[in-house]
């Protein structure tokens, strides 16, 4: 059973093909599906408005870059509501195409979405995006009642497949991908973040290795003096000043929790994700700068010594 995208769940779509009979099912992509509201929500005496059309994201649903194009909106219809596919899926394809402003020979959908933007009784619309998804479980449904293989298509591969049942039939063997039972790529997380978390251990405890290593000395040179009393006490070298210690309290604990929570809010909120990158290479670059003028400042106190 071929079934569009869009409404519900996918999880939910295989279910009720499951029910009715079918044997496996398809979830292909369509731009209806794009449109539809999850209906769910609302009663049967519900009235949509305009308002209620969502638009798609730019850059997650479509991408002007592989081309653009002005739709006369007297060609399109909203009627019913939210969206009316026996219409705007030829407009979105056929007319999108032929009045493109910028090739749309890149775009493998070979269809446009509406970006929701107007200007003198046109609507811009761009490539849609046709790339395989995955199909997400659902989680109102507690058991694991689906029995039956389910498979997605996109846009385009549907279309191909449309075309073909028009004229003939067509046979779907459905296959999974092998999956090994054992994820290299785990171990080797693994050990990247044991590796790590030992660099940074034994780089921490780098100061006192040193002060392990002076008392060692200091009592070496002690048990030396006492093992020859007429020798002169040797006089041990100065000692650098104290570095400063802050010592950590609840309030520090704290504190580090609610800007840390604060600071992730924020880059998921507004989908900065990028600066986290730069906020890695800073604190890498720093921790580096710090380690090397520390040794820097230990070799130049010794020769000062």
């Amino acid at each position: 059973m071929m079934v569009p995208r869009g409404i519900c769940t996918f999880e939910r779509k295989a279910l009720r093909a499951q029910q009715l009979g079918a044997s496996a099912v398809i979830i292909y992509g369509s731009l209806d599906g794009r449109y539809r509201l999850n209906v769910t929500g609302h009663t049967d005496d519900y009235e949509y408005s305009e308002k209620d059309i969502i638009f798609p994201a730019p850059r997650e649903d479509y991408d002007c870059d592989y081309g653009e194009a002005d739709v006369p909106k007297s060609l399109l219809s909203f009627d019913p509501l939210p969206y009316n596919a026996a219409i705007n899926d030829q407009v979105l394809t056929e007319t999108c195409l032929d009045r493109s402003r910028t090739s749309l020979d890149k775009c493998p959908s070979k269809a446009c979405l509406l970006t929701g933007e107007e200007r003198d009784g046109h609507m811009k619309a761009c490539c849609a995006w046709d790339l395989p998804i995955i199909l997400y479980s659902d989680n109102s449904i507690k058991e694991d009642l689906v029995k039956i293989p389910v498979a997605y298509w996109t846009l385009a591969q549907a279309n191909r497949v449309k075309q073909k049942l028009a004229n003939s039939q067509v046979s779907v063997v459905i296959s999974s991908r092998w999956k090994p039972e054992f994820n290299p790529s785990a171990a080797l997380i693994w050990a990247l973040g044991v590796f790590v978390a030992a660099l940074a251990a034994y780089m921490t405890a780098d100061d006192y290795r040193a002060l392990s290593e002076k008392l060692l000395r200091s009592r070496d040179r002690r048990a030396r003096d006492e093992s020859h009393p007429e020798r002169p006490a040797s006089t041990s070298p100065s000692e650098r000043p104290p570095d400063e210690v802050l010592e950590l309290s609840p309030v520090h604990a704290v504190g580090f929790i609610v800007m840390a929570s604060s600071t992730l809010l924020i880059l998921f909120y507004f989908k900065i994700y990028g600066i986290v990158k730069i906020f890695y290479a800073l604190v890498s670059h720093c921790s580096l700068a710090c380690y090397c003028l520390n040794k820097v400042r230990d070799v130049a106190m010794l020769l000062d010594k």
